[in-house]
């Protein structure tokens, strides 16, 4: 499917994608957007110099492979050098080389998180992989009616949030974690039904 006639069809006006597929819509398919996130991968500045336009908010933002979560975000003017941002509320990060030791201001590492969502993902995703070696799909089904009920508090919550938030940078700021979260949600049901498939056959 070309996503971007969908975009345009449904009226669209916020996007959480990564650069690389952004960059393949036409202006007018974004015209709507005036929330655009970036996540996943590296945000080439001539992509946000093109994209982040008036009217519309243009975030970068970044979170460990292993948390799936959003941890940070900067809002890009097309102008600045683009960065990961700050951490976000409920986040802390350190910069750390290959020895997870701190590094100096200006040398190279790799950002790290520590946030109490990512212990209670790797406990889900620890639970799901008991249930899987042990082939017990009414434990995975529990599991997957959980998630879902998560899912849809999330999305409610998200969209009262980004209504209450209107153009407000710092509201839009608060709610980004929730994206995060909802981001590892679906995932994690992505693979509640490849296991349910595997383990039926």
């Amino acid at each position: 499917m070309d996503l971007g006639p969908w975009l345009v069809s449904r009226d669209v006006s916020i996007v959480s994608t990564v650069p690389t597929l952004a960059s393949l819509w036409p202006a007018e398919a974004l015209e709507a957007v005036r929330l655009l996130i970036f996540g996943g991968e590296a945000c080439p500045p001539e992509l946000a110099e093109r994209l982040a336009v008036e009217g519309r908010e243009v975030w970068n933002t970044y979170g460990p492979t292993e948390a799936t979560v959003v941890a940070c975000g900067a809002l890009m003017d097309g102008k600045s050098p683009v960065s990961i941002g700050l951490p976000l509320d409920g986040w802390d990060l350190a910069v750390v080389d290959a020895q997870s030791n701190p590094v100096a201001v200006g040398e190279v590492g790799e950002p790290k998180a520590s946030p109490a969502l990512l212990m209670e993902m790797m406990e889900v995703r620890e639970e799901l992989s008991d249930a899987k070696r042990a082939k017990d799909l009414g434990r995975v089904a529990r599991l997957a009616e959980g998630m879902r009920a998560r899912e849809a508090e999330v999305v409610a919550g998200l969209g009262r949030s980004f209504a209450a938030a209107g153009a407000d940078v710092e509201k839009i700021k608060a709610v980004l974690p929730a994206l995060g979260e909802l981001r590892y949600l679906r995932r994690f049901l992505d693979e509640v039904s490849a296991i349910e498939e595997e383990l039926a056959t």
